[in-house]
């Protein structure tokens, strides 16, 4: 595949997810990737391939998607919720499980973990970490706001960094 560009990478997740963020935010972020918009370096456009995948870069399209994730207050305020990409949950009482956020999520953002990777992502979901850095079994509830915000934004945060993620 093609790999993507800072703007697809970026903008994309943000299209995929539904969470924004201020435009300036995204404009300066783009800039350090080395591709702000509406100013290539030529009239031929920016680059395409594997120029994207310098080590700068990786650390800025992570620092993107932090920045994206992050934007909970900015994001409550604008009325967005991280549960808006997924389908409401066939019992709205129990909420999603893991499972359905993870496959979900995996879908939309076109991610391809492997069996093993999706085990992992699934433990990541049906576990806590501690202050102290121990991780305790605690299943995924949908309907617990608290999972919901911080599990389900972890794993969009793990996804996007998925090599899979990163091409077209």
């Amino acid at each position: 595949g093609i790999m993507k560009s800072p703007v697809d990478y970026g903008v994309g997740f943000i299209r995929t997810t539904g969470l924004l963020i201020e435009e300036s935010r995204l404009e300066d972020a783009l800039t350090a990737s080395g591709q702000r918009p509406t100013r290539p370096p030529n009239v031929a456009g920016w680059e395409q391939g594997d120029l994207w995948l310098s080590a700068q870069n990786a650390v800025e399209r992570a620092n993107l998607i932090q920045d994206v994730i992050g934007r909970r207050s900015f994001q409550s305020g604008q009325g967005i919720n991280v549960l808006d990409m997924f389908p409401p949950p066939g019992d709205a009482v129990v909420g999603h499980t893991a499972l359905e956020i993870l496959d979900h999520a995996a879908q939309a953002l076109r991610a391809a973990p492997t069996p093993q990777e999706r085990t992992q992502l699934e433990t990541y979901l049906n576990s806590e970490r501690q202050s102290d850095g121990t991780v305790i079994d605690d299943p995924f509830d949908g309907t617990n706001s608290t999972h919901v915000d911080r599990r389900v934004r972890g794993l969009l945060y793990i996804l996007s960094q998925h090599p899979s993620y990163h091409v077209r």
